[in-house]
């Protein structure tokens, strides 16, 4: 029987290791690309998601101020303005509530205290 010489199997255990070595390099920089792709497109689907929900809060606000009485509201350009001229405590805090717990660009705000138990607001929300 013959006998395969030491030198073939050395040549064959290093190329299969250089083989082995130049397949971790691609699999190290296919994996760096696809990190980079998902990081753009993480970062591309929280700018949609920001613009969705501010678009939907925009509508939110136009319905609600529509519906709420003692509330005058005029378009702009730009954003809405809206006062009222005798709010009491719990409209005035729910109104407040919505605008400041939304992404809203509040121009300008004025609140003036009639009594103890009213107030009148005027508020600039730009888009």
């Amino acid at each position: 029987m013959n006998r395969v010489n030491p030198l073939y199997l050395l040549v064959a255990v290093i190329v299969v290791i250089l083989f082995l070595l130049f397949k971790t390099v691609t699999l190290h920089e296919e994996l760096r690309e696809s990190k980079s792709d998902y990081l753009t497109k993480k970062e591309l689907a929280v700018s949609v998601d920001s613009l969705k929900n501010l678009s939907a809060s925009k509508a939110s606000l136009v319905r609600y101020l529509r519906n709420a009485k003692g509330f005058t509201s005029t378009k702009t350009e730009t954003g809405i303005r809206f006062h009222a001229k005798a709010l009491n405590k719990k409209d005035l805090n729910r109104i407040m509530a919505k605008i400041l717990n939304s992404a809203y660009w509040i121009k300008n705000m004025k609140i003036t205290k009639i009594d103890s138990q009213k107030a009148s607001l005027n508020m600039e929300i730009v888009w």
